[in-house]
């Protein structure tokens, strides 16, 4: 019954809420779109999947989202992204914390991303390539619901993953702290 009651919150619709001029914002003119599915970002100099891993790239968007197909555990997602020959490219990972940080859109929620860029990501958690450094069996993860930041079981099925590919220009934006 629990299952059944998580799907259905994950299917019901939800308008994105963003309310402008407040916090940070991932506007578009910081990423430079390519018709392949990928967005690089200018200010970082990382390159991103604009669709999940899980979802496809359509020519114009990413698909809907789908549960099944998208869902990974963190050993699945750092292993999906390195197989990932998305776009053609065969180097992408999934990005740290504060990588997958900086695409993070505060003014925004459900999704908390710029969803010009991000087209129909999922107003959930995503995990990054962090292990919580004081317990090797968490991975840090950052929630597309809010922006929120935590550290959960690498074992969770119930988080996607999102490729990166490059390195970043900029320092760490926030520390994150054990």
């Amino acid at each position: 019954i629990l299952l059944i009651i998580s799907v259905f919150l994950l299917n019901t619709a939800t308008a994105q809420t963003c309310i402008p001029g407040a916090g940070q914002s991932t506007s578009k003119p910081q990423f430079v779109l390519h018709a392949n599915g990928t967005a690089t970002d200018i200010t970082t100099g990382l390159t991103w999947a604009r669709c999940v891993m899980g979802q496809r790239w359509n020519g114009k968007s990413c698909d809907k989202f789908k549960q099944v197909a998208s869902y990974r555990d963190w050993d699945n997602a750092i292993k999906d992204a390195r197989r990932s020959e998305f776009a053609g490219f065969t180097d992408w990972r999934l990005p740290s914390v504060d990588e997958l940080r900086t695409i993070v859109d505060d003014r925004c929620e459900n999704p908390s991303i710029n969803s010009k860029v991000f087209p129909n990501t999922f107003p959930g958690p995503h995990w990054t390539s962090d292990s919580y450094k004081s317990s090797q069996v968490y991975a840090w993860r950052i929630s597309f619901e809010d922006g929120s930041e935590n550290a959960d079981l690498k074992l969770v099925t119930s988080y996607v993953g999102r490729g990166v590919r490059g390195f970043m220009k900029v320092k760490k934006v926030k520390e994150v702290y054990e």
